[in-house]
């Protein structure tokens, strides 16, 4: 069934794709607000634990406001996996289709790249982050995703869409983990970037 979504839902935002990013992102929220109204339950049951950590650490906004954010983040976590399929599965230009991203204290990963020891850097499961390592490769030189294959999408569907982007893709679900080209990305001064949401759960 999550297969099934996944095709179902990388079509359409081949389809929606077509009109730029401004056209993802409106189909991406109302596919969020749709995504709300449906899951009753999960819904329910999301505000009922905002309201009990809002109690616990007396904070009244979370009481009182839970069901607004809770919505807010069904939109803008639908916008993201929609902008992320639609870069992925498109064969149309990148440009048109990379959302707006500004980028702050820089200078912290250019000192860090100034060592000459390779960076890690580690995305937060959040937003599109591999849009964000297209726009700072420009500015810091190559930058490798380590990535890991999942059942619920198409065989190679990670690798064909993080090299689209211009990024190098490495793997994690090798023997070796990846370990390999890692280090060697790091021994050449270049950075790995680890996506936090593919975490094996047998293993770190």
């Amino acid at each position: 069934l999550r297969r099934l979504s996944f095709h179902l839902l990388s079509g359409f935002a081949q389809l929606v794709g077509r009109g730029g990013y401004g056209r993802v992102q409106r189909w991406g929220r109302r596919l969020g607000r749709a995504h709300f109204h449906l899951r009753t339950g999960l819904r329910r049951k999301l505000v009922h634990q905002m309201s009990e950590l809002g109690r616990k650490t007396q904070n009244q906004s979370l009481i009182q406001h839970s069901k607004d954010i809770l919505k807010q983040a069904f939109e803008s976590n639908d916008q993201a996996i929609l902008e992320v399929l639609s870069l992925y599965a498109t064969r149309s230009a990148l440009e048109p289709l990379l959302p707006p991203i500004e980028m702050q204290k820089i200078s912290h990963l250019e000192q860090a790249i100034a060592y000459k020891r390779g960076v890690i850097l580690l995305g937060m499961h959040m937003g599109n982050g591999l849009a964000m390592a297209h726009k700072l490769q420009k500015q810091i030189g190559p930058i490798h995703i380590v990535y890991r294959e999942s059942n619920k999408v198409s065989s190679g569907f990670f690798r064909d869409g993080i090299e689209r982007l211009g990024l190098s893709s490495i793997d994690a679900s090798g023997p070796d983990g990846g370990f390999r080209r890692m280090l060697k990305a790091l021994r050449s001064e270049q950075a790995v970037m680890i996506l936090m949401d593919q975490a094996s759960k047998h293993s770190g």
